[in-house]
């Protein structure tokens, strides 16, 4: 389930943005405008769910 916090560095996690995104970045899905908030706006509220999984490098997180 998930949580919406960050994971520690190495931990494979859920790639998000914080909205509000740009004007006109990413209005909708084409006729589809229910599909596209329940996909990419309902599980994490606030922020835009990519659909992509990424991890924070345990080198890059102790570089400052």
């Amino acid at each position: 389930m998930p949580t919406g916090h960050a994971v520690k560095p190495g931990d494979v996690g859920a790639l998000l943005i914080k909205l509000p995104l740009p004007p006109g970045a990413l209005p909708t899905l084409w006729q589809a405008d229910e599909r596209f908030k329940q996909s990419y706006l309902a599980e994490y509220p606030g922020y835009y769910q990519t659909a992509d999984a990424g991890f924070i490098d345990a080198d890059v997180a102790t570089s400052g």
